[in-house]
């Protein structure tokens, strides 16, 4: 933990009060609502990454994933949002339950990949989804006198819809991507101390 990015930028700048609110499996709703427990000129950094995407709209993909990674507990559940093309739409916290038999039989866990599938290819909104939820969460931080930018951290898949969408809306963008990232990585694939001290940082200097 302390080689995590928050720790290593509070180490670079100490006369920053550097706060880590990042919660793991959490998208930009999730985060969004812990907006309140900042204070009121605070600069909010949002770590983005193309993930965030699934997250956000309740995929059952990432849905799926949750279940299969939480056997033994209660069933979780998950908010989600998605862009009608007019406004932000919301919808109750929902789960995924896997079939009976999808462990068992290897045809009926090929049909449920398969459905899960279809399900999120009709997702078509979840990226712009994001950026409306991103735009949202800034605007709530700047109404509290604050100043709010996102980092772009690992996006591979929507990383130019990201830079053209968030520059449209004039939303400050540190663009943090590593190049090593996908090499300098955990067994369980987050970044090792070596990204976290690049992004500490560049952040160091930004900020």
């Amino acid at each position: 933990e302390d080689q995590v990015v928050s720790v290593q930028l509070a180490d670079r700048r100490p006369d920053l009060a550097v706060r880590n609110h990042g919660v793991p499996g959490y998208g930009t709703l999730q985060s969004q609502a812990l907006e309140a427990s900042v204070g009121q000129e605070a600069v909010v950094v949002y770590g983005l990454i193309d993930l965030h995407d699934a997250r956000n709209a309740g995929a059952w993909s990432w849905l799926a994933g949750l279940e299969r990674a939480s056997r033994g507990q209660a069933w979780v559940q998950s908010p989600a949002a998605w862009w009608d093309g007019e406004a932000l739409q919301y919808g109750e916290p929902t789960g995924y339950r896997h079939w009976e038999l999808s462990e068992s039989v290897a045809l009926v866990a090929l049909v449920e990949r398969s459905v899960i599938a279809v399900h999120d290819r009709f997702l078509r909104t979840k990226s712009e989804t994001t950026v409306r939820l991103v735009m949202k969460f800034r605007d709530q931080v700047e109404a509290r006198g604050g100043r709010f930018a996102v980092a772009l951290l690992h996006a591979p898949q929507r990383e130019s819809f990201y830079l053209r969408r968030l520059g449209e809306e004039g939303v400050e963008l540190l663009d943090l991507r590593h190049e090593a990232i996908d090499r300098w990585s955990l067994a369980d694939g987050h970044p090792d101390a070596r990204v976290h001290a690049d992004w500490a940082e560049r952040l160091a200097e930004t900020l």
